[in-house]
């Protein structure tokens, strides 16, 4: 039987730690309990003497119970916490996601997404995201925090609208209206963005680029289009890239540099590559795991 010392031991150990259990540890906990709350059997003249210890013995199993109470209660606290969401784009498909504030999030092809289920009360809403999204928040009454982690970059937004894209060390975002605050990989001070801007995060080089950019271009993937206006062939490349997770290699730096105004089909890769060779006289030649540029001018 569990004593009151013991059961006031067990309590004391972690009820200021609590939350800082692993679910192995508290699953030894609870079994360790149920052990020591099973009866012993009486030897001897022991059972003769329990009419004296009856009242301690009551307490200690009462103090048992709280114990076995505030454990469950840990495991269910820890339970509720890891609910999540999760959604996921194959290559060429989009979803459109509304957020437990009412916040939209459009998840652009081949990403992932997830956040907690319920914003219900939390200090700070948070996203986590792989590949690329559009976000649209909804401020609150009491202006909770709207926080996007994507890859060693976090985005605090202080406006409505952005553009947020990741893969492996880089990360990007592009501000269409409002404000965000950047806190990038080790750096001391962080990144106030404004509309028509982008920031660019190589986490291998530990390099930054903040430059002011068109930012429609950057979000018109959403209609299955992308409306150029004075845009390299190096940038259309590197939305091809994100777009469609395939390598995009231009030989000739010169037609890398070249600008290209117009609308191209994004709905497959197929069409946007015909787009290229019949308006802008590019030959686009498809390997296994990349796609070759080249001028025939």
């Amino acid at each position: 039987m569990l004593t009151l010392l013991e059961a006031k031991g067990i309590l004391a150990s972690f009820s200021n730690d609590a939350d800082n259990l692993s679910e192995a540890e508290l699953s030894e906990m609870w079994e360790t309990i149920e052990a020591r709350r099973r009866p012993r059997q009486p030897l001897g003249r022991e059972a003769i003497r329990l009419g004296n210890r009856t009242r301690w013995m009551r307490w200690a199993a009462a103090a048992s119970t709280v114990v076995v109470l505030a454990v469950a209660g840990i495991f269910w606290s820890k339970t509720a916490e890891v609910r999540q969401t999760v959604y996921q784009t194959q290559a060429g498909k989009t979803r459109n996601i509304r957020l437990p504030d009412g916040s939209l999030l459009i998840l652009n092809t081949h990403s992932r997404v997830r956040y907690a289920s319920n914003w219900q009360g939390e200090a700070v809403r948070e996203v986590w995201l792989e590949g690329g999204a559009y976000f649209h928040v909804k401020h609150t009454p009491t202006h909770t925090p709207f926080i996007v982690h994507a890859a060693d970059m976090k985005v605090e937004v202080l406006g409505t609208a952005f553009n947020v894209w990741t893969k492996n060390d880089h990360a990007k975002v592009v501000l269409n209206s409002g404000k965000v605050k950047l806190d990038i990989g080790q750096q001391a001070k962080p990144v106030i963005m404004k509309p028509g801007e982008v920031v660019e995060y190589f986490a291998t080089q530990r390099k930054v680029d903040h430059r002011k950019v068109q930012s429609r271009t950057y979000t018109v993937w959403m209609d299955d289009k992308w409306v150029l206006k004075d845009i390299s062939l190096r940038e259309l490349a590197d939305m091809m890239q994100e777009t469609f997770d395939v390598q995009v290699v231009i030989p000739d730096t010169s037609v890398a540099q070249e600008k290209m105004t117009g609308v191209l089909p994004i709905a497959d890769i197929d069409n946007l590559l015909k787009g290229l060779e019949s308006i802008y006289g590019l030959e686009a030649e498809k390997q296994a795991d990349r796609i070759i540029l080249k001028s025939v001018r």
